[in-house]
């Protein structure tokens, strides 16, 4: 694979990952019955291999330039939580899953193809406890098995759209600028941007049933986002957004946390 597609799809899915947002209205949705854990049937051109191998590659490159936390503590606890997410998931075959946390007071997390995750000691300053911390992975995780970076840059190659990136980035994964300044044709806004949106939408509501079926109350994601309610930024148009505004998430969760709750008083809680 190409040095530069394998980066453009690194890069897709870290424009989907941060978890700021902004405050406005709505369009959640209810968890599918017919897929509730992942959506690998997506219409994807790479291989579940060539995402490993970009994840590899990526990821060793951010590593090798981001110093990693100095509290071991919390490289413990990030690598305890996903580890027990992905057993109770049975996700131990499917990637060779790897966290880490960067010293970077940014309250940001992102996921790469393959299997890495990210968090910043800044994302602490939210979570506190295991139950919140796991809200923020599981819904990075969900970014991961369903496919979401790989069946973006599918549908950017589909479009004729693969030398249009969906956010440009100066520093690091947290810093992606507004993506309306490189999503500049109407073509990759109408199609790419109401898909990143509902990556998110994904991500938040699969999220929750990985966190239950661990035996991670649901409910913690919901205190994990109304937390970040209270540092949420100036907003982007919604048309220009990549994700959807806070109080969108914050709806859908309390939406699906009655069928979560079922999961989770079914689940192991070891």
């Amino acid at each position: 694979m190409k040095a530069k597609t394998r980066h453009n799809i690194a890069v897709a899915l870290l424009c989907l990952a941060p978890l700021s947002g902004c405050v406005s209205g709505g369009g959640p949705k209810y968890i599918s019955q017919n897929n509730v854990y992942s959506s690998k049937g997506g219409y994807n051109m790479i291989s579940l291999q060539q995402e490993i191998e970009i994840g590899q590659h990526e990821f060793a490159k951010i590593k090798a330039k981001k110093p990693l936390t100095s509290d071991i503590s919390k490289q413990q606890a990030a690598r305890r939580v996903l580890n027990h997410l992905v057993k109770a998931n049975n996700l131990q075959n499917d990637y060779p899953w790897e966290i880490v946390v960067f010293a970077d007071n940014t309250p940001n997390a992102f996921a790469l193809p393959g299997g890495k995750i990210a968090i910043y000691d800044g994302i602490f300053k939210y979570t506190q406890n295991d139950e919140d911390l796991a809200a923020v992975i599981s819904h990075e995780m969900v970014h991961i098995t369903a496919r979401h970076a790989t069946q973006l840059v599918s549908r950017r190659m589909s479009a004729g759209l693969v030398g249009v990136g969906p956010a440009t980035f100066n520093g690091g994964p947290n810093t992606a600028q507004d993506p309306g300044q490189t999503l500049d044709t109407k073509t990759s806004a109408h199609i790419m941007l109401p898909y990143l949106r509902e990556a998110e939408f994904e991500a938040d509501r699969i999220g929750l049933l990985y966190m239950a079926r661990a035996g991670y109350n649901p409910k913690a994601s919901l205190r994990v986002w109304k937390r970040f309610v209270k540092s949420a930024g100036p907003c982007p148009p919604k048309t220009a957004s990549t994700h959807p505004f806070i109080s969108e998430r914050i709806k859908q969760i309390e939406m699906n946390l009655p069928h979560c709750f079922g999961v989770y008083n079914n689940s192991s809680r070891s």
